[in-house]
């Protein structure tokens, strides 16, 4: 039972895949990496800032941070 709900969804995942024009590809991957771009302007002017709660938002709550220390 199992490996059929599996099989399942593997098909569903690859006819759906498949199905997906190049533009529609492209399209997607332009809009994930404005996502990334938009993220990471933020996550730069936070830091000119010093916006603490921008930078907890955008930073995971492990994040450890390594660089040169300022002088």
């Amino acid at each position: 039972m199992r490996r059929t709900i599996v099989i399942a969804l593997l098909l569903t995942t690859a006819s759906i895949a498949l199905g997906q024009t190049p533009q529609a590809k492209s399209d997607k991957r332009r809009s994930i990496e404005q996502v990334i771009r938009q993220l990471d302007h933020e996550r730069i002017q936070a830091q000119i800032d010093a916006d603490v709660a921008a930078l907890d938002r955008i930073y995971a709550a492990d994040f450890i941070g390594v660089g040169q220390a300022a002088p």
